[in-house]
């Protein structure tokens, strides 16, 4: 009957030594790829096509400035539109951390206090940055979208719905995708044809 129990304590040992493995050592590499892959993509788009300032794409937060850049310039040679989404989703990223920062706060003084207008304070804060961070999630999905439509309409809706279930998959489609033209419009060749089509800077 000691065997059986030894068995067990190695057993332990065995998916205990596992899980660290897991959490220490795959997870952050895990997500590094991730952001490698997801800057390298967004520079690889923003380069080929002119957008102002390509290496921000490996600049966390102001790869956002990217995204947004290559949805708005997409939106403006396909259909006229200016979305101006590289300045709203930086807005959003910032007013989201924000209010992680105001519920840790407050969070805090509810504890430390215990008084009813900091629990009160903290669970309004808690909503806003729910609405918040739905609004924030709509546009970014939609500049995504831009990027995967201009470089290949026809995956595009797919990889969307698929994106924002899976998360992890949005690096791997960006990376797929990177060096498509499908859904941009033709460039033009002449110097008068370029000079009229240049439009703002992005």
């Amino acid at each position: 009957m000691i065997f059986p129990q030894y068995g067990l304590f190695y057993f332990d040992q065995a998916l205990s030594l596992f899980g660290k493995v897991l959490t220490e050592g795959v997870m952050p590499l895990a997500s590094i790829a991730v952001y490698v892959f997801t800057a390298l993509s967004l520079y690889t788009i923003a380069r080929r096509r002119g957008i102002s300032a390509p290496w921000l794409a490996w600049v966390p937060v102001a790869n956002l400035w990217v995204l947004g850049s290559i949805s708005d310039q997409y939106r403006y040679l396909t259909q006229g539109q200016m979305k101006h989404k590289r300045v709203t989703l930086l807005i959003w990223e910032c007013v989201s951390c924000a209010m992680i920062a105001g519920v840790v706060v407050s969070a805090f003084l509810a504890v430390a206090g215990e008084s009813v207008q900091a629990i009160v304070t903290l669970l309004s804060l808690v909503l806003v940055m729910l609405v918040v961070a739905i609004v924030y999630a709509v546009l970014y999905f939609m500049a995504l979208y831009d990027v995967y439509a201009s470089c290949d309409p026809q995956n595009a809706a797919l990889y969307l719905v698929l994106s924002i279930f899976f998360r992890f998959l949005v690096p791997v489609f960006l990376f797929l995708s990177r060096n498509l033209e499908k859904g941009m419009p033709p460039r033009k060749e002449t110097a008068e044809n370029a000079a009229s089509a240049e439009g703002p800077e992005f």
